[in-house]
């Protein structure tokens, strides 16, 4: 399988390898088995050992418990912080800063262009790795340039 065929495959039937395509079923079916498993292996066991179902059941559900409550408090700091963040006066904080010297960029194959795309720079292989992570071949980042020369296209 090619690098970038991951954007183009939706299903079995896209992957042109056997391999490929019986790998990308066992997988898309391995969550259905895994829940239908719990469920059956339930109530087999709850026949042959029912204390240990019993102990599976209650610890899984303080399992479930905590984790509505994990989710819940982080929903609701999320919310708040929506909240101040709806308060904020953005335009203040945009005037308080150097907005002007801050371009938005994307970095790939080895060219740098400005989100107007008027600026476009190579740059050596290699040499922002230590700053940027790549996500798809694609480095991201906002940047602030003490001097920016344009190149009009």
């Amino acid at each position: 399988m090619d690098k970038k065929d991951y954007i183009e495959i939706s299903k079995a039937s896209d992957l042109k390898s056997t391999k490929d395509r019986i790998l990308y079923r066992a997988l898309e079916i391995l969550p259905g088995v895994i829940s239908l498993g719990t469920l059956f292996g339930v109530l087999i066991f709850s026949w042959l050992l029912p204390s240990w179902v019993a102990i599976f059941m209650i610890v899984f559900c303080f399992f479930y418990l905590l984790r509505v409550l994990y989710f819940s408090i982080h929903n609701i700091f999320g919310y708040i912080k929506v909240k101040n963040h709806t308060k904020k006066n953005w335009l203040l904080e945009l005037e308080k800063m150097k907005w002007q010297n801050i371009y938005h960029l994307v970095i790939k194959n080895n060219k740098m262009y400005v989100s107007d795309g008027n600026l476009e720079i190579k740059i050596e292989e290699g040499a922002l790795k230590n700053i940027f992570t790549p996500i798809n071949d694609v480095l991201w980042a906002d940047v602030e340039f003490s001097e920016v020369k344009t190149n009009k296209k």
